[in-house]
């Protein structure tokens, strides 16, 4: 969008993102707060001030009470509440992608409820998702006024949404290439800008309130790449992360698929599932719940012994099937934090595995968990550059950019020939609701009017009468045409439509110019044919007069609701 109508859309976003940003920054703390709470409630009886994790209760067997009494509660809210109450960052793509920024507001804030409740009680599940839909609420709020078109709802969606990321886990760079490469699917300036804004925005909204910590805590000095022999180890970690991924994009495939028998109640399904949490709560109390507390663990060497063997391998194996059982249990929750649990345990058991192969490395088994953790949301997201990001923001460490890199990219090749989807492109592709899988070019972004148009308008004089009009539309086979002034200016445009509509008893002599339509819609010749079609379906019109943007009186070409399709024809000149 060139010129001066580019910059004033532009800066009307952004200062629209600044609000979507502090509002979404509120939703996330506020969420955090919910779930601390509800969680407090549920294991020690008491609301504290500070979060206390599952792994910390004193309940013995009367564990297991915990999660099936949020089933339970669950499974009465969810037929008393309206709507249907789902949470997660593909309702956001979906809204972004498909829906022109578009949030259903009972929907999401009836599923953030369900999924505090369902994490609070044990659910193993992640935060961010739900955190990540409140944030794109804010935004689409933020957005749903007439001084924002499609395209601006989309990037004010993704706005709250970035903001919200960004202050749970005080990463606003990352949070940014999120809303770029999995929201929007889209690198642009008129993106860019205003969801750095936003980032911004959420940010010292969390740091004000949380304080300005990051979400895991990691020792000083934790990674160090020593040797440049250690790469192709950082590899083969890629590689098994990537297999592992491929394994956990199957597993919550079938999960998305799986509908209860039809003799089981309704109500049964939230129970059961909650029941079979509390069993996985006395296996292993840190499958209940988020699970941070055990990530930090292992990036503080709580878990690095070979003693602790059998309870990594516990962990690995049995928390895809914690979360599956939240998710189809009526439960609520999102799978970044159950991800980075995964993928740390992955990272760390391959670390001890290196530790007890190569002890001349000195290598830290913590620092292939932390690669792990990147490696494996690289392989199931397909938001490999946010993963490389992420790691190296919350390191600070320049020495950990090859091999978080080197095993990211090769994480998500291996689970791309396996699984072209992505975690969440696959649950959207369950709903009927497809949307692709990484960022392609759009030939309507790169074709300008002026290289479809007609050139000659065929302009009918104001003065015309209904009889020139059909001659005219015979001769030419158009059924539309642009009226002109005595001086040859844009005076309006008269369509079969407003024959049908303004008609009345029509005789052929009667003037044109008192069927016509005087608030005509135009098109200029250094836009976008996409920007033209925005024009066309926001008024429901198959015409646009094309004018000179220096002197909107003087029409210079013609563009039709055909002429548009036609460049849908058209190829990028790229190589196959």
């Amino acid at each position: 969008m060139p010129g001066a109508l580019r910059e004033r859309g532009i800066f009307a976003v952004s200062l629209a993102a600044v609000l979507a940003g502090l509002v979404g920054g509120l939703a996330a703390v506020g969420f955090r707060a919910l779930v601390s709470l509800v969680t407090t409630l549920s294991f020690f009886h008491e609301p504290g001030p500070v979060f206390r994790a599952p792994l910390d209760h004193h309940l013995g067997l009367l564990v297991v009470l915990v999660p099936l009494a949020g089933g339970a509660l669950i499974a009465v809210l969810t037929r008393l509440l309206p709507g249907e109450g789902g949470v997660g960052t593909p309702e956001v793509i979906e809204a972004a992608s498909l829906r022109g920024g578009q949030m259903p507001l009972v929907r999401t804030l009836k599923g953030a409820l369900l999924a505090a409740l369902s994490l609070g009680t044990g659910g193993s599940a992640g935060r961010e998702g739900p955190i990540v839909q409140l944030g794109g609420l804010a935004g689409g709020i933020t957005g749903a006024t007439k001084w924002f078109g499609r395209q601006d709802r989309r990037v004010l969606v993704a706005c709250g949404a970035v903001a919200a990321l960004a202050a749970t886990f005080n990463a606003p760079i990352a949070a940014v290439v999120f809303g770029l490469e999995v929201v929007l699917l889209e690198f642009r300036t008129q993106s860019f800008v205003p969801l750095v804004i936003a980032s911004v925005a959420g940010t010292s909204v969390g740091r004000f309130i949380l304080g300005n910590k990051p979400t895991f805590v990691l020792p000083p000095d934790l990674f160090a790449l020593g040797s440049p022999a250690m790469l192709p180890l950082y590899a083969l970690l890629g590689v098994g992360a990537g297999l592992l991924g491929v394994v956990l994009l199957a597993m919550f495939e079938a999960a998305e698929a799986w509908k209860p028998p039809g003799w089981l109640p309704p109500i049964a399904v939230p129970v059961l599932g909650g029941a079979a949490l509390g069993v996985f709560g006395l296996v292993e109390p840190r499958l209940l719940g988020v699970g941070y507390e055990t990530v930090n663990g292992v990036f503080n060497h709580e878990l690095a012994s070979p003693d602790l063997l059998g309870l990594l391998l516990i962990l690995l194996a049995l928390k895809p099937l914690a979360v599956v059982v939240t998710l189809r249990a009526g439960g609520s929750g999102g799978v970044f934090s159950p991800t980075f649990f995964e993928g740390a345990c992955f990272g760390l058991l391959f670390g001890l595995g290196v530790q007890h192969a190569l002890p001349n490395l000195g290598a830290d088994p913590a620092s292939f968990a932390l690669v792990g953790m990147a490696a494996l949301f690289a392989a199931v997201s397909r938001a490999t550059l946010t993963a490389i990001v992420l790691v190296v923001e919350l390191t600070l460490s320049f020495d950990i950019v090859l091999p978080v890199m080197l095993a990211c990219v090769l994480a998500d090749l291996i689970a791309w020939t396996r699984h072209p989807g992505s975690l969440y492109s696959t649950k959207l592709a369950a709903k009927g609701r497809p949307v692709p899988a990484e960022v392609q070019p759009n030939v309507l972004d790169v074709v300008l009017v002026a290289e479809v148009m007609e050139r000659d308008a065929m302009p009918l004089a104001a003065s015309a009468s209904l009889r020139d009009y059909l001659d005219r539309s015979m001769a030419t086979g158009r059924q539309a045409f642009p009226l002109v002034d005595v001086e040859g200016r844009l005076n309006g445009i008269v369509t079969r439509t407003d024959l049908r509509l303004r008609g009345g008893t029509l005789t052929l002599e009667r003037p044109i110019a008192a069927l016509a339509t005087r608030d005509v819609i135009v098109a200029f010749p250094d836009e976008t044919v996409h920007m033209a079609i925005d024009k066309m379906v926001a008024r429901n019109i198959g015409y646009l007069p094309v004018v000179d943007r220096s002197d909107p009186g003087r029409i210079v070409g013609w563009l039709t609701r055909e002429k548009v399709l036609s460049v849908e024809r058209l190829r990028l000149d790229t190589p196959d």
